[in-house]
């Protein structure tokens, strides 16, 4: 079976929401579709991974995105991560 085929069982969900979940041994991915701001009111879809797959996953994701920027331009940034947010935060304190 190629990529671009999908089984009639296959389910499409739009998420413009999600959450990780983490523990020594794996990754869970909460997946949701929320109208406004904020967590969705219920959870359609949880992904849970082995640490070794998220990695990989991260990696395809990340040379996706870069093949797509490089046709159609920079992804704007919907909000900055946690060592962003702590990039001018002064260490001694």
């Amino acid at each position: 079976m190629s990529v671009a085929e999908l089984s009639p069982q296959t389910q499409l969900i739009y998420a413009n929401w999600v959450r990780t979940n983490a523990s020594p041994f794996d990754v869970a991915l909460d997946f949701g579709y929320s109208p406004e701001q904020g967590p969705p009111d219920s959870i359609p879809v949880r992904v849970v991974m082995s640490w070794e797959e998220a990695k990989a996953l991260v990696a395809l994701l990340s040379e996706n995105m870069a093949d797509y920027e490089e046709q159609a331009g920079p992804i704007r940034k919907l909000f900055a991560t946690q060592s962003e947010e702590n990039a001018g935060d002064d260490p001694q304190n």
